[in-house]
């Protein structure tokens, strides 16, 4: 199944996501990844997202965060690449510079997981809304990615982060 997925964008450093999709139909794999994360999410306590495992490293909301805005930046070029008459070229982004520009006061399990769940069901709900626009292809930090792809980079990048989440924040070694 990953060799499918991966013809579908033409970028190696999406493999790393792209490796851990789990199920062939995007809206089930969407569910399934979602809702992995967001059990994650509901069973931390609000002292938990300060925590960070290292110096320079991220705190565990913002981990979540970058998650979530992450999801949106793809469903936006998704959403882009899909309705735009013709090819488009998006620019990436530095999920370093979005991760230090973020407001931590007054973050709580709570509202993280709201903020997710409304983000992922954005995602399902832009999904439901194609059908061959899955099969467009365009430009997303330089490198040609098809709509269908995005959506399993989504759930691939929140199944690898809730590993890093697993094993470094909450069962660090």
């Amino acid at each position: 199944m990953l060799e499918s997925i991966q013809s579908l964008v033409r970028a190696p450093f999406y493999d790393t996501y792209l490796n851990l999709v789990l199920a062939e139909n995007l809206n089930q794999e969407l569910i399934e990844s979602g809702a992995a994360f967001e059990k994650m999410i509901i069973g931390l306590t609000d002292e938990q997202l300060t925590y960070r495992y290292g110096a320079g490293k991220w705190t565990l909301a913002q981990v979540i965060l970058h998650c979530i805005e992450s999801e949106l930046i793809f469903t936006f070029r998704a959403l882009t690449i899909a309705r735009e008459p013709n090819r488009v070229e998006l620019s990436g982004y530095d999920e370093n510079v979005y991760a230090d520009a973020l407001n931590l006061n007054h973050q709580t399990v709570g509202g993280l997981r709201t903020y997710f769940s409304a983000a992922r069901a954005s995602s399902l709900g832009l999904l439901k809304t194609m059908s061959t626009q899955l099969d467009k292809i365009g430009s997303a930090n330089g490198h040609d990615v098809q709509v269908s792809s995005l959506f399993f980079i989504i759930s691939g990048h929140t199944r690898h982060h809730l590993m890093v989440i697993n094993s470094k924040y909450l069962n660090p070694s």
